[in-house]
């Protein structure tokens, strides 16, 4: 307890030094750090989804080329 009788002096006294402009900062990110412990439940702990990735790899080259993708309609738009 002493010891955070300690800290909080040190914290006082730190901000009674700080210009007009830095408290507000202060306060902005102390509220902050109260919301932050507010979070609901469900979202502090995430779930891990699982994708498949069993298609991964097995794409040929020749699927990847802009001709197979867009076929001619690229080329009418830009020429």
């Amino acid at each position: 307890m002493a010891h955070q009788i300690t800290k909080g002096k040190r914290i006082l006294d730190t901000l009674k030094s700080l210009p007009v402009k830095k408290l507000e900062e202060v306060l902005d990110f102390a509220e902050y750090l109260k919301s932050k412990d507010r979070l609901p439940i469900n979202l502090q702990k995430t779930k891990r989804i699982k994708l498949p990735v069993f298609h991964i790899g097995r794409i040929a080259k020749e699927n990847l080329d802009r001709s197979n993708l867009y076929g001619e309609y690229i080329d009418s738009k830009l020429g």
